[in-house]
């Protein structure tokens, strides 16, 4: 059993031989995890001790990592991986106790029994209120998106309890888990992962209210979007990622649901805070607002880049389309 964690690779482990990691504190678990599923930052409960086990398993190439911990609060900040050396998804199996998942405004319970689909190009908080275990599996982009075109809308969701794949799901993975060094060849216990993990996806993306419905929910998004930053003009530091962060989606989601309504993101904003203010500059109720002061109110910092912007688009300058 290995207690440093500085000498920790979990990558070096037999297919059949699981690791096992005691962590009496939150910067040893920290430091675990982030080799497998980025930068976190674990906090234990105020008045517990901290105390948890990590047991890891590679079947294939791919790594099981279970996390039996105390009350504790994990935090994953997206900003602070670099892109490419974590996974973009991870799937988090409950398997005993209870704990929350928080994205944005969305908080989601999940029960012993429960699953869901983390988006790691997204900020979110783990909390466990209780003693709790629950499995990590590593999940690419290109996985999930054999079963929709729009990964990130899986993520943050919960399968019901009356989903009769739920179950079987969850039966069949605590089985595997449970005899995975029955003496079953490696190929064996790639096939029986595989058929868990299309099993845990394909129910997740069949979930009533989850799964996306081709165009017309592209539109909704695009229009919700959209919306947004029409609310939000005024804000200089409007961008891609606070506008992905604001509609629960990736900024990959982002830039493809724009890409497919002939814009990219940046382009709207520039054309709607161009729009806005050419309208502003033609009514006779802002007549009084100086050219910097409308500028200014539709997220321009810069006076000089608002007049050569607005001459490209509309062929005169701001001062002339007043006059």
């Amino acid at each position: 059993m290995i207690n440093q964690a500085n000498v920790i690779d979990l990558s070096e482990q037999s297919s059949h031989q699981p690791t096992v990691i005691k962590a009496s504190s939150p910067d040893i678990w920290n430091d675990i995890l982030f080799k497998k599923f980025g930068s976190v930052h674990a906090e234990p409960r105020s008045g517990t001790e901290f105390n948890a086990k990590i047991t890891s398993i590679l079947i294939g190439e791919t790594p099981l990592v279970q996390c039996k911990s105390t009350p504790a609060c994990v935090s994953h900040d997206p900003n602070s991986v670099k892109k490419g050396e974590t996974p973009e998804f991870i799937l988090k199996a409950q398997i005993e106790g209870k704990s929350y998942v928080t994205n944005g405004d969305k908080r989601v319970k999940l029960n012993a029994g429960d699953f869901l689909i983390c988006d790691n190009n997204q900020s979110y908080v783990l909390d466990f209120d209780c003693d709790t275990s629950i499995i990590s599996i590593p999940l690419s982009e290109k996985y999930i998106r054999q079963f929709t075109s729009f990964p990130s809308d899986l993520a943050f969701s919960t399968v019901s309890e009356d989903n009769p794949i739920r179950k079987i799901t969850f039966d069949y993975f605590n089985s595997l888990w449970r005899n995975r060094q029955a003496g079953m060849s490696n190929a064996v216990c790639e096939k029986l992962l595989s058929t868990f993990l299309e099993l845990a996806v394909l129910s997740i993306s069949e979930q009533e209210g989850n799964a996306p419905t081709g165009a017309k929910t592209c539109q909704d998004l695009f229009k919700r979007c959209c919306a947004f930053i029409d609310n939000n003009l005024e804000d200089e530091e409007l961008n891609s990622a606070a506008i992905a962060n604001a509609n629960g989606i990736s900024l990959r989601h982002l830039q493809s649901t724009f890409a497919n309504n002939g814009w990219t993101v940046r382009d709207y904003v520039s054309d709607q805070r161009l729009y806005k203010a050419k309208m502003l500059l033609e009514s006779s109720l802002h007549e009084g607002r100086t050219i910097s002061e409308i500028a200014y109110s539709t997220g321009y910092k810069s006076l000089a880049h608002f007049s050569r912007s607005f001459k490209a688009k509309y062929a005169l300058s701001p001062s002339l389309l007043r006059h």
